[in-house]
């Protein structure tokens, strides 16, 4: 009789234990699918760091990349101001030589190149530069963004048509100046030939 109520004693708290591994391991798969939406929705202007590494051979050299989440629909602002407040922290955190973020829209991507955007902070925007000049100073620092979605690579082909409308509208004044120029010339040495013949 002894032996049948240690069997149910045993059989309950083994019940009991299986029922709870059950019920945490429901609670933690819920846990992490609501991460991963989080992740995979994130929201625009929000990111998420997944990994941070320096990437420099020499220890006394501090060269970090960051591999990030943020929305594929990022627009260049938000871009900018992701990559500031990234810079920002790492540099109140520790002297820098430069950064390299990576930003990707979902984990699973991380394995290859980013599909948003890599951005570049160091001396000159260039990571070369970075991991070998270590006394470089943040007045030497500036951003290289190499865009990867068709969103941002449109606003900075904008950005350069603009830009080179401008260039092309002041090109243009100069050439029209100069022909008024020689045209002001040709008269002023008309006048002269007319005098001459006098």
């Amino acid at each position: 009789m002894n032996s049948i109520k240690k069997a149910k004693w045993i059989f309950r708290l083994t019940t009991v234990i299986f029922m709870g591994f059950v019920v945490f391991g429901f609670w933690k798969l819920n846990t992490m699918n609501k991460e991963a939406e989080k992740i995979y929705n994130m929201p625009i202007g929000e990111y998420k760091i997944l990994s941070q590494k320096n990437i420099a051979d020499d220890k006394d050299v501090k060269v970090f990349q960051y591999k990030t989440i943020v929305n594929a629909n990022i627009s260049s602002e938000d871009l900018k101001s992701i990559s500031e407040s990234i810079i920002s922290k790492a540099k109140n955190a520790t002297d820098i030589n430069g950064v390299e973020i990576l930003m990707y829209s979902k984990p699973d991507e991380l394995k290859g190149e980013p599909t948003i955007a890599q951005v570049i902070y160091a001396p000159g925007g260039n990571l070369g530069r970075a991991l070998n000049e270590p006394n470089a100073n943040y007045s030497q620092f500036s951003y290289y963004i190499n865009p990867k979605t068709s969103i941002l690579k449109q606003y900075n082909s904008s950005k350069s048509q603009s830009s080179n409308s401008i260039k092309d509208t002041t090109k243009q004044n100069a050439d029209n100046t100069k022909n008024i120029d020689n045209t002001d010339k040709a008269v002023e040495n008309t006048v002269k030939a007319v005098e001459n013949t006098k």
